[in-house]
């Protein structure tokens, strides 16, 4: 009996610690790059994921809301991608046209 409820308390616990993927990934995110590659992973809830060289690094994030979906539909390779850490603005510029878009918050 006290294993299952440490269990439980435990479980409980981790749960309260869980943070929404924009807290723990998108938040923190800084981008100043190029749009290397996008894809949808089908093998991952069919997922839009972006690819963008940062400097000499490789990031990638994912589009996962429906409300983000025109962000991932305008990018293309080679554009240039712009973020600040701590925020969920995102700048995509093609040319001479920058355009700026908010992604939203959600619960997961």
């Amino acid at each position: 009996m006290n294993k299952f409820c440490f269990s439980s308390f435990l479980c409980f616990i981790l749960l309260l610690s869980c943070k929404p993927y924009y807290k723990r990934i998108l938040y923190p995110l800084s981008l100043n790059g190029i749009v290397e590659n996008t894809w949808i992973d089908y093998s991952n809830h069919a997922t839009r994921v972006v690819q963008v060289l940062n400097s000499d690094t490789l990031k990638e994030f994912y589009v996962v809301r429906e409300e983000n979906r025109l962000f991932y539909e305008d990018i293309q390779k080679g554009d240039s991608i712009f973020k600040e850490m701590n925020t969920l603005e995102f700048y995509l510029k093609k040319g001479r046209k920058k355009k700026k878009y908010q992604f939203q918050k959600y619960p997961y």
